[in-house]
């Protein structure tokens, strides 16, 4: 049986699971029991999770696509370990990242500062379909316009997060 790290060679990348696997115990138990897996048994882990996640209704629907099907989400059977340490600075980045969303959003419909100042061009905004000029002025409950957003993460050169 060939374990399923057999011969991975990650190169000059950063790769968290064999990186972090050196002094992380957590990831080095999840690399070693990965090295005893084979991927025969990998695929058929995946396929029971996807089945799950469309099960529970875990789904996004491209409305462009012509037959617009129900598709899983990306799902991703190899857990990632985040320290708590990576943990507080994903959740300050990503706080951080829909405070000035929120901020961003009011500004538009009340002062519109970011569009006087041009750091945002005006036409790039007033002239967007989904701007509601109805909106104008108008105060959302506890200043939340944004309720679900995705946010980039990132690791730098030397391995730590930033939330774009």
């Amino acid at each position: 049986m060939q374990g399923l790290l057999d011969g991975y060679k990650k190169g000059p990348f950063f790769c968290e699971l064999m990186d972090c696997a050196a002094h992380d115990p957590a990831v080095a138990l999840i690399a070693e029991r990965l090295s005893q897996m084979d991927p025969a048994e990998l695929r058929r882990r995946a396929d029971i999770a996807e089945v799950e996640l469309f099960n529970q209704g875990i789904t996004f629907t491209v409305y462009s696509d012509k037959d617009a099907i129900d598709r899983i989400l990306p799902f991703d059977l190899i857990p990632r370990v985040l320290t708590a340490r990576e943990w507080d600075i994903l959740e300050q980045g990503v706080r951080q990242r829909v405070a000035a969303l929120n901020a961003f959003i009011w500004d538009v419909y009340h002062d519109q500062k970011i569009l006087k100042d041009g750091i945002v061009p005006a036409h790039l905004v007033l002239g967007n379909a989904n701007y509601r000029p109805e909106m104008v002025g108008f105060d959302v409950p506890l200043g939340t316009y944004v309720h679900v957003c995705g946010v980039d993460i990132i690791r730098d050169e030397s391995g730590e997060f930033l939330v774009l």
